[in-house]
């Protein structure tokens, strides 16, 4: 029978106990290792989600508001949430009333994306991957009236600066010149608006003052919200009373500012 010594029965319970606690660290560290790297990517993958389905949603709606439908819309947002995030698919798509409105009211598009995100040192633990899912809704509407400056423009030469009216420029600027042919139209219905006599298909034409329009564009508009079209339907065009020319003081009193301008296919 071999005795052991108290000091060597003291030393091998010594390594026992360092072995569990270099285990127990490696244990700790590896977990810190998954929260830091793989839940840390996670997390930064959920961020750009989340901006891309916002994004997404966005130009979803500005589809569907544009008239263009529900297939279109679906395929922008796609577009653009790959555009964030190259991975991602759109899991979920709901746009109610978007290829027929019933109403003016508020609607929604919502859209929900899914990404797979495969982990490193989490599949240590068994776990090879896991998805990140976001969720956007975004609101749109045609606008029901709004507060024109009495000032028209003409739909072609907008065209023709690559100003469509359906989908005007997100911010910045682009250079237009627009001209009112004067002798061009015997009755034009451009140029300078009478709004006191908006939905009248008789009014044409008409003098307006320029210290008149000059007071409306400084108010920022009509007083008041005017309807889209003449009629409740929206099924006519909106005529109105037109002067023939402006002044350069009409002009100037414009400058600097960001106004609505009433659109006429002349």
């Amino acid at each position: 029978m071999r005795v052991r010594s108290l000091r060597d029965r003291i030393a091998d319970e010594e390594r026992g106990a360092v072995l569990a606690m270099v285990a127990i660290s490696l244990f700790v560290l590896l977990g810190m290792l998954v929260l830091t790297f793989d839940l840390g990517r996670s997390v930064a993958i959920k961020r750009k989600m989340v901006n891309g389905t916002d994004a997404a949603a966005l130009a979803a709606a500005q589809q569907c508001a544009l008239g263009k439908g529900s297939a279109a819309a679906q395929s922008a947002a796609a577009s653009v949430l790959a555009s964030n995030e190259g991975s991602a698919g759109v899991t979920s798509f709901s746009a109610p009333q978007c290829n027929s409105p019933a109403s003016l009211g508020p609607k929604t598009v919502t859209v929900t994306s899914s990404t797979s995100v495969e982990y490193y040192f989490a599949q240590i633990f068994g776990f090879e991957s896991g998805d990140v899912v976001a969720k956007a809704v975004a609101i749109w509407a045609p606008v029901p009236n709004a507060r024109p400056v009495p000032i028209t423009v003409d739909h072609n030469q907008l065209t023709s600066c690559s100003i469509p009216i359906t989908n005007p420029p997100d911010g910045g600027s682009i250079p237009c010149n627009l001209e009112f042919p004067k002798d061009a139209l015997t009755e034009p219905r451009w140029g300078t608006l009478d709004l006191s006599k908006w939905g009248d298909p008789n009014a044409a034409p008409c003098s307006v003052s320029a210290d008149t329009l000059k007071g409306l564009i400084d108010a920022g508009g009509w007083p008041t919200p005017l309807p889209l079209n003449g009629d409740p339907q929206g099924t006519e065009p909106t005529y109105d009373c037109l002067d023939n020319g402006l002044s350069f003081s009409v002009w100037d009193s414009m400058l600097g500012k960001t106004l609505t301008f009433p659109v006429i296919d002349v």
